[in-house]
C-alpha cells in the first residue's frame, strides 16, 4: 500500500454517526413487557428482581434477555456487589445459561439467530474481529466496535483494520483515532510528529485523543499545563460523560481537576463506562439511570487507600475521599 493510498484511506473516513438504537429495527424480545419491566428494574438498580426476570426470559428464549445477560455478566462493575450476599454458584446460575462449571453466556444461545449476539462474540476472536466491525457498527454497537479496532491494531493488523472502516459514512466522531493510528503503524511517523505521536496530529482534537489515550497520573501531577487542558476538555469528552457528571454532583469546587483525576484512573481503556449494549440500553438512558453511580464506583479499583495517594491528591484533593465513599455505598 503506497503512501498517497494511506492518505486517500485518511481521507475517506467519513465521521457522521454509528447507527443507533432509535434507527434500528427491535433486536426480537426487547418489546416484550417482561422483558422492559426487566430493564427499567436493572437501570433502577433493583438486580436481583432484573437479573432473575432477564435469566428467566433467557430461558425461553427472548433473544434480547439473552443479549442483554451475556453482555452484563462480562463486567464485573454491573454485578461485583452481589458477590458478597450470593454464592458463587448461585450467581452464575443467575447470569449464565448452564454448562460446564461456569456456565455459558447466553450470547452463545443467540449467536445463531441473531446477527448482533454473533458480531459481539467474533469481535473477542482473533480470526473474526475484522468482520466483526462493520456488523457491530450496523447493528448500534459503535464503541464494542472501536475497541476491536484498537485490539486489532495491538496485534499488527492496521491494514485489515482500515480495510474494515475506510469509506464508511457511519463510523462515530472517535473513531478518527483509529485510522491516523493505523495508518501510522504502517507509515511510522508520516501521520504524526515523531516526537510527540499521535497527540500532535492535526486531524485528532483534544478530545478525541483523550478518548483513547488518558493521561497518566504522574503526567497530570507533574505537567501543570496538561492537567489544566485535561481539566478543561473534560466535558467534551463523551466516553466520560457519567464521571464528568459524578465530579459536578461531588466536587463542585474542582469538577475539571475531578474528571482528570478519574480518567487517569479509570478502567478498562477507552470508553470505560458504557451500556452493557448499546443497542439494547443507549448509553444516554443508561447514564442518566439510579444504577449508573454504584457502577461507575464499582468499576474503579479499590480507592480508600491508593498507592501514592499524596501523589494523587496533588492533582485533586476531592476525588479519592469522594469515590471511595462512593465505592462504600456500591458495595453494600
Amino acid at each position: 500500500m503506497t503512501l498517497r493510498q494511506l492518505a486517500s484511506l485518511l481521507t475517506a473516513l467519513c465521521l457522521s454517526g454509528a447507527a443507533t438504537a432509535e434507527t434500528l429495527p427491535p433486536v426480537p424480545g426487547s418489546e416484550d413487557a417482561a422483558y422492559k419491566t426487566a430493564v427499567a428494574d436493572w437501570l433502577g438498580g433493583q438486580d436481583i428482581t432484573a437479573l432473575r426476570a432477564l435469566s428467566d426470559l433467557a430461558g425461553g428464549g427472548n433473544t434480547a434477555a439473552q443479549i442483554l445477560l451475556g453482555r452484563i455478566s462480562e463486567n464485573a462493575a454491573f454485578y461485583k456487589h452481589l458477590s458478597a450476599t450470593m454464592p458463587r454458584k448461585e450467581r452464575i446460575a443467575l447470569m449464565r445459561q448452564p454448562g460446564g462449571l461456569s456456565g455459558r453466556s447466553w450470547l452463545l444461545a443467540a449467536e445463531g439467530s441473531e446477527p448482533l449476539a454473533a458480531a459481539l462474540l467474533h469481535a473477542a476472536q482473533p480470526d473474526k474481529r475484522a468482520d466483526a466491525i462493520a456488523p457491530l457498527l450496523d447493528l448500534g454497537e459503535p464503541s464494542t466496535a472501536m475497541r476491536t479496532g484498537l485490539d486489532m491494531l495491538y496485534y499488527g493488523e492496521a491494514e485489515p483494520l482500515l480495510m474494515a472502516i475506510s469509506g464508511r459514512t457511519d463510523l462515530p466522531r472517535e473513531a478518527k483515532f483509529l485510522g491516523v493510528a493505523a495508518l501510522d503503524f504502517i507509515v511510522p511517523g508520516a501521520f504524526s510528529d515523531a516526537t510527540q505521536g499521535l497527540a500532535a496530529h492535526p486531524e485528532l482534537p483534544v478530545d478525541v485523543t483523550l478518548t483513547w489515550v488518558a493521561p497518566s497520573p504522574a503526567n497530570l501531577s507533574q505537567d501543570k499545563a496538561m492537567r489544566d487542558l485535561v481539566a478543561e476538555t473534560a466535558p467534551q469528552v463523551r466516553a466520560w460523560t457519567p464521571l464528568v457528571a459524578f465530579c459536578d454532583r461531588h466536587c463542585p469546587d474542582s469538577p475539571g481537576t475531578c474528571a482528570a483525576l478519574g480518567a487517569a484512573l479509570a478502567p478498562k481503556g477507552p470508553f470505560p463506562f458504557e451500556s452493557p449494549s448499546q443497542r439494547l440500553i443507549p448509553d444516554e438512558v443508561y447514564w442518566s439511570s439510579a444504577r449508573m453511580e454504584g457502577d461507575l464506583a464499582r468499576g474503579y479499583m479499590d480507592l480508600s487507600n491508593p498507592d501514592k495517594k499524596a501523589e494523587l491528591t496533588r492533582i485533586d484533593a476531592c476525588f479519592l475521599p469522594a469515590m471511595a465513599s462512593a465505592q462504600k455505598a456500591a458495595l453494600q
